[in-house]
């Protein structure tokens, strides 16, 4: 986890330079940053059943809608824009999965004793691709990357959204739902649900060797509420469900449970012309393959 601190602070470092910069320059800027931080209950790791609850930072630089980094998004530059289609490089960060249950951010929960024996999964950069498909408040996306560290997998994901603006009680309310199904490679599954003969007899649990595929199948739900010009509140949440190999891993069979939750409430104030808000992403946290 140590490198969540150092990336969040070359957000910060970088978006409150960027931010002064646009302060001192009357002129119109493209340059953004948004900042806040809120809570989140969410798993220890993927396939526990037991969770934790944890403060989390939120930091966003962008440059219109050309390119942004955040923690816990990454870096996605745009390639390609037409007709509803955009096609973006991407560079993402996943945090490292710790053999004892280390979660700086936790602020609630105990530390889980069930990943001893297993080893850690190292912090992880992914380098890949997504490409994302608007029509009228629909839109679908799909993404796909490759880790250079860490777990060494190939990852991705496919969802659809449906957005929609509640009107009348003040300032528009903007919900989104919509399904999501993820996948992974052998390398990958092996990481996080794979068990080794020496993990076997270091952690009491059975051998096990993953195969790749589709391991989450689920739904998340969003709504952003405007609490000034510049600021709002995020509430977030998803509900899904190992599948595949990662159901039928030992560390999830014996110890946690396929059915996976996920929520968070996030305050975010935005500098520039940030036009995305600086939306935090729903991803989770505490040994999962994202935030």
């Amino acid at each position: 986890m140590r490198a969540l601190f150092l990336l969040t602070a070359c957000v910060v470092c970088c978006g409150f330079a960027s931010a002064s910069e646009a302060r001192q320059n009357q002129s119109d800027t493209k340059w953004g940053f948004s900042g806040g931080g809120g809570a989140a209950i969410s798993p220890h790791y993927s396939g526990d059943d037991n969770y934790a609850v944890s403060a989390l930072p939120f930091a966003r630089v962008s440059y219109g809608d050309i390119f942004y980094v955040s923690v816990p998004e990454g870096a996605n530059v745009k390639v390609y824009e037409k007709n509803g289609l955009r096609a973006m490089a991407t560079a993402k960060f996943t945090f490292d999965r710790e053999e004892d249950g280390g979660a700086p951010f936790r602020i609630a929960g105990e530390r889980t004793q069930d990943l001893i024996g297993l080893g850690d999964v190292a912090a992880t950069v992914e380098l890949g691709g997504t490409l994302r498909y608007r029509a009228g408040n629909w839109s679908l996306t799909g993404g796909a990357r490759q880790a250079i560290s860490g777990h060494d997998g190939f990852v991705g994901e496919i969802s659809a959204q449906y957005s929609h603006s509640i009107r009348g009680y003040g300032p528009p309310i903007r919900i989104s739902a919509g399904p999501s199904l993820k996948f992974g490679n052998s390398r990958y599954m092996n990481a996080y649900y794979g068990v080794t003969s020496i993990q076997s007899e270091a952690s009491g649990l059975d051998t096990f060797e993953a195969a790749g595929g589709l391991y989450s199948a689920g739904l998340a739900l969003s709504a952003t509420a405007p609490v000034s010009n510049r600021s709002a509140l995020f509430l977030q949440g998803s509900l899904s469900r190992l599948t595949g190999d990662a159901r039928q891993a030992p560390l999830v069979r014996d110890r946690g449970s396929p059915t996976q939750a996920f929520g968070g409430l996030f305050w975010v104030y935005t500098f520039g012309q940030d036009t995305r808000r600086g939306r935090p992403s729903g991803a989770r946290l505490s040994g999962r393959p994202s935030y």
